[in-house]
């Protein structure tokens, strides 16, 4: 559409005509009767679209055309008489027309948009007014379902009522056994108590004989250990490795190899020894008096009165004011001790010359007596010296790991302090 503001006075001088000429008078008559018929389009445009889409853009496609035609007849009027004022005024007039038309045009656009949905929206209302029919159509089938079970239930009702008229007269019925059976419980509960008395006395029988019977099998167990020992000792073909195993059964063994350790009484090293095993309670073999101690030479006339010979060191052992005193200070002297029936021997601890003269064995060897190989072996597999006494009081004591069965054990002397004089103990069990 032309810019009306591009219309504007001429910047040249032209002279004004003398009289304006008839034939462009006649035009503008004719330009205003189609503008005046371009108006009435216009309104008869606009009232068509409230009564019909189609029939308003029908009328509005006429209106535009003509206006168009309007628009160009000016344009060609108004290059002629471009000087007149009044044709500029009409110009001006024509573009407004074409202006309105265009907004009239945008109106209609959204009306007809408005149409559509109004269309649309008439379309879901006939949606649901069809799922709305479906569902009264379902909802009536179930009510006439329910009017039929309503009419079920009410005929259960009524077996019902008739089938709760006999219960009452079971309950009536079931009251009266009730209360007999109430007079039977009784009469069992009473002689319930009676024999709950008699088997609470019965349960302390049992229990006081089940202790019985276990104490019994810990003494027949007791008893065939023994027996097994017995017969083994009785067999005289029996090996000393055969007696170990019998003297073994039940001990364990808590040192976990041979210890060498000091003590300052003969109690602390027999405290000790029995330390060092456990289920079997070892003795002090020479105190005991289960053996006998033999010398390979002694002094009788200088020796304190409790060693004067081999049965005051049984019974004195490491606690004794006395002790052994080699008559002849050379290496190999000993002091055997000799058992009255094989033993288990798992310790020997020795001391010096008590009171006085400091004299004590340094060094020595310690062998048990193998009657199955017939030799005399180390109660250490491979050790053929031990470290003895380094003072007169002091014990010193030698733990074995490994507890050996013998009939005799001796002590041989390597070195000595002053004079070859000892005090032993040997411990075990039989």
């Amino acid at each position: 559409m032309t810019d009306v503001n591009k219309w504007q006075q001429p910047v040249y001088e032209v002279p004004p005509p003398e009289a304006p000429d008839m034939h462009f008078e006649d035009e503008r008559d004719e330009l205003k009767t189609q503008l005046a018929a371009s108006e009435k389009a216009i309104e008869a445009a606009q009232k068509g679209i409230q009564s019909a889409r189609r029939t308003a853009i029908c009328a509005i496609v006429v209106a535009v055309v003509v206006s168009i035609g309007s628009v160009v007849a000016a344009v060609l009027i108004s290059l002629a008489v471009r000087e007149s004022t009044d044709e500029y005024v009409l110009l001006t007039r024509i573009n407004s027309l074409s202006d309105e038309v265009d907004s009239h045009s945008g109106s209609l656009t959204a009306l007809d948009d408005e149409l559509d949905s109004m269309t649309e929206a008439v379309a879901g209302l006939d949606t649901t007014t069809d799922t709305l029919s479906a569902d009264l159509a379902t909802m009536s089938t179930v009510v006439s379902g329910h009017t039929s079970s309503l009419s079920s239930v009410s005929a259960d009702v009524s077996a019902l009522e008739v089938a709760t008229t006999a219960a009452d007269a079971d309950i009536t019925a079931l009251s009266a056994s009730v209360s007999a059976l109430e007079g039977d419980l009784s009469t069992l509960t009473t002689t319930t108590s009676t024999l709950s008395a008699d088997l609470s006395t019965v349960s302390d029988t049992v229990t006081a004989q089940t202790a019985s019977l276990s104490s019994l099998g810990t003494d027949v167990t007791a008893v065939q250990s023994d027996v097994t020992a017995l017969a083994v000792y009785a067999d005289p073909n029996a090996s000393y490795s055969d007696v170990k195993t019998v003297l073994m059964e039940g001990v364990t063994v808590n040192a976990p190899f041979y210890i060498r350790s000091t003590h300052t009484t003969a109690d602390e090293a027999l405290s000790a020894v029995r330390a060092s095993y456990t289920g079997v309670t070892v003795w002090e073999t020479v105190e005991k008096s289960i053996a006998d101690v033999r010398f390979s030479s002694a002094y009788t006339s200088t020796l304190n009165e409790d060693y004067q010979h081999a049965f005051t060191l049984r019974q004195k052992g490491l606690t004794g004011t006395g002790c052994w005193a080699a008559s002849h200070c050379v290496v190999g002297q000993y002091a055997m001790v000799v058992f009255d029936t094989p033993t288990l021997v798992c310790a020997i601890a020795t001391a010096g010359r008590p009171l006085t003269s400091n004299q004590y064995v340094k060094t020595y060897e310690i062998e048990y007596y193998d009657a199955d190989q017939d030799e005399w072996v180390s109660v250490v597999d491979g050790k053929t010296s031990f470290q003895g006494n380094s003072d007169m009081n002091t014990v010193v004591l030698h733990t074995l790991s490994e507890p050996v069965v013998a009939d005799r054990v001796r002590i041989s002397v390597l070195t000595w302090n002053t004079h070859i004089s000892m005090r032993l103990e040997v411990y075990g069990w039989q």
